[in-house]
C-alpha cells in the first residue's frame, strides 16, 4: 500500500511484463469540528484546466527515462509512444477496450 501526502505528484506504474490493476480512494472528508481540510482539486482535470492532474507531456522526462529502464530491467516494453512524446518504446492500447479488462 502507498499513501501519498495530500496535494503530492504521484503515478502509478506497472514495470512488469503482466497487466496489473490499481485501486485509488481518498480518505478526505472535509475533517471535523476542530480541523478543517481542504478539498483537493480533481485528481482528473488538467492543471491547467484547474486540476491536480499532471500530464505525461508536462512532466520531467527523467521520470519517464527511469520507468523505461526498469521496464527493460524486468524484460518489458514501454507501449506509451502515443501518449509520451519522448518515449522510446512503442505504440501501444489507446483505449480502455484495448487493455484487455472490459
Amino acid at each position: 500500500m502507498v499513501v501519498p501526502y495530500l496535494g503530492c505528484f504521484h503515478q502509478h506504474c506497472n514495470t512488469g511484463q503482466g497487466p496489473a490493476r490499481y485501486l485509488a480512494i481518498t480518505g478526505v472528508s472535509g475533517g471535523g469540528r476542530r480541523f478543517t481540510i481542504p478539498r483537493p482539486r480533481r485528481s482528473d482535470v488538467s492543471l491547467d484546466k484547474g486540476g491536480n492532474q499532471l500530464e505525461y507531456e508536462n512532466e520531467d522526462r527523467e521520470v519517464h527515462e527511469l520507468f523505461e529502464a526498469e521496464l527493460a530491467r524486468n524484460g518489458a516494453t514501454c507501449q506509451m509512444k502515443a501518449l509520451v512524446p519522448w518515449c522510446t518504446g512503442e505504440v501501444g492500447p489507446t483505449t480502455e477496450g484495448e487493455w484487455g479488462d472490459d
